[in-house]
């Protein structure tokens, strides 16, 4: 057996893959690299997706290149999204990993992928820890990064940063070199480059042990979503079940609860003030933030959004394409803005584009209602739209701000999800797709 046998199958053996189709997320860097070779070896199942941002200059450009080469080489079909500075705005590292997330979920809908791989390794996982542990100083946010999140696979999480470039260099495998990964400008470039050294010299060790901290922590926190689970049916938690735990174990279950329904995990001052709200009468509310609230009912909390700050529920009409360059934003969603445009011929980071040529108008914006049923892309029949919620994991609580895009003829076109960072804006209807590049659209997108 040749070495370069030997080290591929080497490589199958480190980095083990579904048998499903699978989005590559390809920066150009060795460790994206090594990913998107180990997926050639099954190039029938597997597309690539980059995003340019374009920051670089030339340099970004370069890394485009290297990954367009070599899936034209290996016969892996590429998705290239060019970001705009628009997009970019604030901070950059948050606001590209929002982008390209959004990108990568577009891809596989698009491609009907099952799973969206990303090159995380040991190393990031150990940055990941150390981060998670400074900036809250709470255990139960210690959880590292997770080898599969939804849709999102990372294989890699076992390998270190010095295997990955050990093998990519044994292979002759190239990549490139992202100058931004030295700059101090960003907090993990320098907890990477100033502090974790030190800490390898003061405590040889020391990221094996916090990993392994982290996976018990892990092993605690799947226990209490077990139990918060038992304890609670969609968005109502029994008050019977909470007041025999201990206030501490009670704390981590109503924190499992509102973040496996509602998206985030409050703060340790809300979680103590939602404790001491099963002592209260029926009826009071409590805030617990990014618009949400409980309610204390006979027998259960009760999480809803709170009415106030909810989405208009009144119909919105659209009687007509916009005229050319005009951008109007929904009075039903002020994050949400439509225009016209021409179909660049590939999916666009949370833009639902609409073959203009397909639509019947009035359009009507509204809130989903139950029986409501549409036709997504590649399906030949209808589907429920609670079940488009459900694949998609929108929470029982945030259903409530999701709405439909409804033709004048009464066929639904497309759901615009709730805002968040991990969905699309919508999904097309089969017979309202683009087709050909250039085709008029009547675009939908969100705007911050």
């Amino acid at each position: 057996m040749s070495v370069l046998n030997r080290l591929t199958e080497e490589l199958q053996k480190k980095i083990k893959l579904p048998a499903k189709k699978i989005v590559c997320a390809v920066s150009g860097g060795a460790d994206s690299m090594v990913l998107l070779m180990r997926c050639a070896l099954h190039r029938e199942s597997v597309v690539a997706a980059h995003v340019n941002y374009g920051r670089r200059g030339a340099e970004s450009d370069a890394d485009e290149i290297l990954v367009s080469e070599y899936c034209r080489s290996n016969d892996i079909p590429l998705f290239v999204y060019h970001a705009t500075e628009e997009e970019l705005t604030g901070n950059f590292q948050q606001s590209a990993r929002v982008l390209r997330y959004r990108f990568f979920e577009k891809v596989r809908f698009a491609t009907q992928s099952d799973y969206i791989a990303t090159a995380h390794h040991a190393d990031d996982v150990q940055e990941s820890l150390v981060m998670q542990l400074f900036r809250s100083g709470n255990l139960r946010n210690m959880r590292g990064i997770k080898a599969r999140d939804r849709h999102i696979i990372r294989p890699m999480l076992h390998l270190r940063k010095a295997d990955v470039l050990q093998y990519a260099q044994s292979v002759g495998l190239k990549w490139r070199e992202d100058a931004s990964n030295q700059s101090p400008d960003y907090t993990r470039n320098r907890l990477r480059h100033e502090i974790l050294p030190v800490l390898d010299k003061l405590f040889p060790g020391w990221s094996d042990r916090l990993q392994k901290t982290a996976a018990a922590n892990k092993h605690v926190a799947e226990i209490i979503a077990e139990l918060a689970s038992a304890y609670s049916e969609k968005n109502q938690i029994k008050i019977s079940a909470l007041n025999c735990i201990s206030d501490n174990l009670c704390e981590a279950v109503l924190d499992a609860w509102v973040l496996r329904e509602a998206g985030f995990s409050p703060p340790q001052s809300v979680l103590s003030a939602l404790r001491n709200h099963l002592k209260l009468q029926k009826g009071s509310q409590l805030h617990i933030g990014n618009g949400f609230e409980v309610v204390r009912e006979e027998k259960t909390l009760l999480l809803r959004l709170i009415p106030g700050e909810n989405p208009e529920h009144a119909p919105e009409y659209i009687h007509a394409m916009p005229v050319a360059g005009e951008e109007i934003v929904c009075k039903s969603d002020a994050s949400l803005l439509y225009t016209a445009g021409a179909w660049q011929g590939e999916p666009q980071a949370d833009v639902l584009e609409l073959r203009a040529a397909s639509l019947r108008f009035p359009l009507v914006i509204r809130p989903w209602k139950a029986g409501d049923r549409m036709q997504p892309l590649g399906m030949k029949g209808t589907k429920l739209i609670s079940d488009i919620l459900t694949d998609h994991k929108v929470m029982h609580a945030q259903r409530i701000s999701a709405k439909v895009l409804v033709s004048f003829d009464g066929v639904l076109l497309a759901v615009i999800f709730p805002r968040n960072e991990y969905l699309k804006t919508g999904l097309i209807a089969a017979h309202a797709a683009c087709r050909l590049q250039g085709d008029k659209t009547l675009i939908f997108k969100r705007i911050s």
